[in-house]
Order: structure tokens, then C-alpha cells, then sequence
């Protein structure tokens, strides 16, 4: 017969007991084969048949029960019977083992060295060159966002990337890591938010809350989430079980989010650059804790032209400043008809409801969300289509409708605002900018991940 000791090495250590005592449970039961050994110790003295102590007991891994049991029993007697009953329970657990065995997730550092993560290698070499595989092996219910070879490839492939610091290059690895376990069915066309587990720092300035990733399903099939830079990846293979948690592969490297200057240059803003440079609100904006910003798109701003080539710094930081809401960051997600306080002191008016197309429209007074949800380090950028006017909260907005400019008799033309950085050139669909889906710009920004700036 095999023995108690080849049993016993599957039952996990912290469970194991080195030796096999002659196990006297509470329980006094008549007609055992072995009385001996099964009747209990601690039963009072009575005539009653069966006595069950109700006292609670002790913690016993089942695998060792069955082995006990198989142990005793052929102790018991060498009839054909219990050596049938033996080898069944020894049959038992040995299943139950292998069952357990191959049940097991694997670790993430194994998953990845696995043929299952033949396209993460480059994901594998950046975790060890960051330090994080300890963190990674021992985290627990997390959501791992793994872009894929060639995503890390275009990454790469951008100016400095090479010489980025393991400080940053861990900050930005743990932007793809997310609490809580997203399954590919928990996502709808609404955006979710998901917080990821990147520290406090240069590219979460929130105050204590956590930095966020965006994620939504397209369509029936496809699910996207969106990082910083308004870079948004989409998930190529999903719902990768390990032993600490899911796994995500998707085909972009999502940036951390940065400051508002920077996100609005590299999503082509350049008006509000100019104009918080005009007005000198740029480094205060930068450095804000939890704001949500609603930024003029450049269209916005050279359709009351005149206002702005007219206006005074005094008058503009008015305007600039009646844009934004400090100490809340409101993804859209979360707005609903309501009245906040801006910057300035004064109130804006948010009202959600549908367009002329059924699709839900979110208006800040009369102008219409083009783009929600731009992540920065410090909030979140939500563009509109017209500049907003401190003194004139407008009409009741009509979303089924065209918006209308906020500055009654203002002249359309080009707003001369000082320009901080060149226009944006499209990319070649080829080139690693083109690649990752951003302008070239942004290409710029992230292929330093700004680090060689901000770092």
C-alpha cells in the first residue's frame, strides 16, 4: 500500500501535521469495527448510545482528513472491505490533488515566461527592470492592463525612452495596474473609472484620490480603455486569469496622465495655451489639486475673435477662470443638471439630455461636450464649443440645437493668442506616433513621457 507519507506531500505545508496521532474524535459510535481506537475519550458516562460533543474544533485541511482517515482504517483491519474503502479514499485524494493542481492560476512572472505570454515579453523585461515583480506576484484582485510587444515596440521606438528612470518607468507600469477585478462583461458603452494602484506624484496630484484609467465597450465586441494624453488602447485578448487577479492585453502603452498644459498641447489645444499664457494662469492651473477643466476648443475661441483680441489680462483671467471648478474632479460620468461654483465665483449651469440623434449630450451653459473625460495629473479636462462668458449664463440650452456663442455682437475671425509649441502635423500611420494612435506632438510629449521635463 502506498504510504501515509507520498499522500500527505500534496496537502499544502501550513496544513500538514508531521505525525499521525491515533485520532480519538468526540463521537461514541456502536458497532465500529474499531472500538478502541474510535470511541471517545472525553464522552461523560452514560448508557445513551452516541454522545456529540458540540465544542468547536480546530481547523483540519480536508486532505489530511482523508488521509488520516485512509491511515487508520488500514490500522483498523486487513479485511477486504476496509482495504477496498482504502484504496478508494487514497484514489480520492490523489484526484483531489491533481484536480487542485491543475485548478491553480498560475503566478504573473510565471504567466508571462509561459507561452500564454509569448507577446508580453517585453512587458516581462519592463516589470523586472522596474522592480515590480514582487510587488506584482503578491498582489491580490488587481486588474493588470498588459500592453502587448508592439505596443511596446512604438513606445520605444520615441525620442529618450531608452533613458527613462526606473522610478518613472514604475510609475508608469503601476498606471496599468487597476483595483478590483474588470471582466470584459463588466464593461458597457457608459465610461467607467477604475482606479489604478500609481502612488501620489508628478502624475497623480489628486489630493488622495486615486488616478484613474477610463474604460468602455464600442460596439458589441470591442473594449477600450483610455489613459493619459487621450491616448486610447484597445483590449486584443481579455480575461487572462493568474493567481492575483486578470489580465487585459492591449495594444498601446496608455501614458500616465500629465499636467493641463501638456495634455492640451498634445491633443492640439493650442488656444487655451495661448490664452493661460496671455493671462499668466498656466503654472497655477499645472499645479492645482482636483480640478475639472472645461477648455474651449480652438474653434470656440476664434468665433468671438474680437473679444478676444480686445480683451485686457484682467478681462481674460475673468473668462479663463469661469472655466474652471476647483477642489472636484466631475468625469462625465458623474454630471448630471446641476449648478457649481467656478473659479471666478460664479455659477455654472450643467444640464445632460439628448441631441437631435438620441445620444446623451452634456451642456456647460449654452456649449456642448465634444470630449469628455481628457485625464490630467491634477483632474480632468472636458472640451466644449464655445467659450464660456462669466456675465452671461445664456438661454436654457437646447441640446437638440446647434450652440450658439456666449458674447453677444463678438466677431469671428482668429483669435491672436501667443503659441507656446508648432502646430501639430499628423503623423505617418507608420511612424511610432502614428502607431500609438497620437499626434506628433504628443508623440513629442510622451516619447520623453515628459519625463526629461518633468521629472
Amino acid at each position: 500500500m502506498t504510504s501515509t507519507r507520498s499522500i500527505l506531500g500534496c496537502v499544502p505545508a501550513k496544513h500538514r501535521i508531521n505525525h499521525l496521532p491515533c485520532y480519538k474524535p468526540p463521537i461514541r459510535l456502536h458497532h465500529s469495527t474499531c472500538s478502541s481506537s474510535f470511541t471517545s475519550q472525553h464522552a461523560p458516562s452514560s448508557s445513551t448510545s452516541s454522545y456529540l460533543d458540540t465544542r468547536p474544533l480546530p481547523f483540519v485541511h480536508p486532505l489530511y482528513l482523508l488521509t488520516l482517515v485512509t491511515h487508520r482504517l488500514s490500522a483498523c483491519s486487513s479485511t477486504s472491505i476496509n482495504m477496498q474503502l482504502s484504496k478508494q479514499l487514497f484514489t480520492l485524494v490523489s484526484m483531489t490533488c491533481l484536480a487542485l493542481s491543475q485548478a491553480a492560476d498560475p503566478m504573473i512572472m510565471e504567466l508571462l515566461a509561459s507561452d500564454a505570454g509569448k507577446d508580453l515579453t517585453m512587458l516581462a523585461e519592463s516589470i523586472k527592470s522596474a522592480d515590480l515583480a514582487d510587488t506584482l506576484t503578491m498582489a491580490k484582485n488587481v486588474t493588470i492592463l498588459a500592453p502587448n510587444n508592439e505596443a511596446f515596440k512604438a513606445f520605444m521606438e520615441m525620442p529618450k525612452n531608452k533613458e527613462i528612470s526606473q522610478d518613472v518607468l514604475k510609475q508608469a507600469l503601476t498606471y496599468h495596474v487597476l483595483e478590483g477585478m474588470v471582466k470584459s462583461k463588466d464593461l458597457t458603452m457608459m465610461p467607467m473609472y477604475y482606479p489604478s494602484i500609481l502612488v501620489e506624484g508628478q502624475f497623480r496630484m489628486l489630493d488622495g484620490m486615486k488616478q484613474v484609467v477610463t474604460g468602455f465597450k464600442h460596439g458589441d465586441s470591442m473594449i477600450h480603455f483610455n489613459g493619459g494624453l487621450a491616448v486610447s488602447s484597445m483590449v486584443t485578448k481579455g480575461d487572462i486569469m493568474f493567481d492575483g487577479g486578470i489580465i487585459h492585453i492591449i495594444d498601446k502603452v496608455l501614458p500616465p496622465p500629465m499636467n493641463i498644459s501638456m495634455t492640451a498641447e498634445a491633443t492640439n489645444m493650442t488656444k487655451i495655451l495661448g490664452a493661460l499664457k496671455k493671462a499668466k494662469l498656466t503654472d497655477a492651473l499645472d499645479k492645482a489639486k482636483k480640478v475639472t477643466v472645461f477648455v474651449p476648443n480652438d474653434m470656440a475661441f476664434d468665433n468671438i475673435a474680437s473679444v478676444v483680441n480686445n480683451a485686457t489680462m484682467e478681462s481674460l483671467t475673468s473668462i479663463l477662470k469661469y472655466h474652471v471648478i476647483e477642489g472636484t474632479v466631475a468625469y462625465s460620468g458623474g454630471l448630471k443638471d446641476m449648478e457649481v461654483k467656478a473659479m471666478d465665483g460664479k455659477m455654472l449651469k450643467i444640464t445632460v439630455g439628448k441631441d437631435d440623434k438620441g445620444a446623451t449630450t452634456v451642456m456647460v451653459n449654452g456649449a456642448k461636450v465634444i470630449m469628455a473625460d481628457v485625464l490630467t495629473s491634477n483632474g480632468v479636462i472636458h472640451v466644449i464649443d464655445q467659450v464660456l462668458n462669466p456675465d452671461n449664463m445664456g438661454e436654457k440650452p437646447d441640446p437638440t440645437k446647434p450652440s450658439k456663442p456666449a458674447f453677444p455682437g463678438a466677431a469671428s475671425g482668429t483669435a491672436n493668442l501667443p503659441s507656446s509649441m508648432p502646430e501639430n502635423p499628423t503623423p505617418p500611420k507608420n511612424s511610432a506616433a502614428g502607431k500609438m494612435g497620437i499626434s506628433s506632438i504628443a508623440a513629442l510629449i510622451a516619447g520623453v513621457f515628459a519625463f526629461g521635463i518633468i521629472a
